[in-house]
């Protein structure tokens, strides 16, 4: 069986290396060892312009600085530096090595991630039309998967739960967190019990003798819970949520809580209430011990409407 994964921007970016095109490169380079990597092609797009916009502001600020007057460098030298050098490299590098995957009908796909947008269905975000480029990598791998054989299975590297949902009713997409997670899903014929290396799944996907696990009940149970409560739809239903969320706290990890939380941040019909006894009694303790998982504005959002104070 060939192992492929597909790499959401998210997992690859280094934005102040301009010479290699992937960040996140240990990881990355131990899932090459034994999976084929594939990149949308507007994966590739956004981190060079990552990287552009970086590279910009690193020259501006050398430029700028107060000590550079100082310093025996030619300025001319500074100035001619332009990215373009740069990105023919970067668009280049195989260093990691990966295969590209695009849209080929693209009038199809806007009409498709138009009905999305206006719906706020995902991967765009709960109640807004943001999330384009999710979209994007999401219709790409629609179309990627078309090309397969409908009992294969595809990994799907993403940080973002949207995105991720997009594919919740595919049966061909199994969406990973990482290289542990990606090894968690996998399994060597008749070593059931044995645990996972990089070389000994190497070996196995040579010899067709690695299997990929299903999702147990439990599982699949908790995963549609997450997903309930991330797109709850009435202040009742939040509530609702919430009592269930509490009962079965012991089954969730660092990177459910971290789903909860952002869950509650981006639904207003979460955050609205989170000064509720209830909804602050299980999740202002997730906030304190996981809060560190949220961007800022989500972390200033949670302060704001649950009344817990920064320190």
């Amino acid at each position: 069986m060939g192992i492929r994964v597909i790499v959401d921007t998210n997992c690859a970016l280094n934005e102040k290396v301009y010479d290699l095109l992937l960040g996140n490169r240990k990881e990355l380079e131990s899932i090459a060892e034994f999976a084929t990597i594939f990149l949308p092609d507007i994966v590739i797009d956004e981190i060079i312009e990552q990287k552009r916009t970086s590279f910009n502001q690193a020259k501006g600020d050398i430029q700028h600085n107060a000590l550079f007057k100082y310093m025996e460098v030619d300025i001319n030298q500074i100035e001619e530096l332009s990215f373009k050098d740069f990105e023919t490299k970067l668009r280049g590098d195989q260093s990691i090595p990966y295969k590209v995957i695009s849209l080929s009908d693209k009038s199809k796909a806007f009409e498709k991630s138009y009905r999305l947008a206006i719906s706020h269905s995902a991967p765009f975000k709960i109640g807004s039309d943001k999330g384009f480029k999710d979209t994007c990598i999401a219709l790409i791998t629609d179309e990627f998967l078309k090309t397969l054989d409908s009992e294969e299975r595809v990994f799907l590297f993403s940080k973002d739960e949207r995105l991720k949902e997009y594919f919740t009713n595919n049966k061909m997409i199994i969406s990973i967190d990482g290289l542990e997670d990606l090894k968690s899903k996998l399994i060597i014929k008749g070593q059931e019990e044995e645990e996972l290396t990089t070389e000994s799944i190497k070996n196995a996907s040579e010899s067709d003798s690695i299997e990929i696990k299903e999702p147990t009940p439990g599982e699949k149970a908790k995963s549609a819970l997450l997903t309930e409560f991330r797109n709850s739809s009435s202040f009742l239903h939040t509530h609702l949520l919430v009592d269930k969320l509490a009962f079965n706290e012991k089954v969730f990890n660092e990177k459910d809580f971290c789903d909860i939380l952002r869950s509650a941040c981006n639904n207003r019909q979460i955050y609205w209430i989170l000064g509720d006894s209830d909804i602050a009694e299980f999740l202002i303790p997730v906030f304190e011990k996981y809060g560190k998982c949220l961007d800022s504005d989500s972390y200033n959002r949670f302060i704001q409407y649950s009344g817990v104070t920064e320190d």
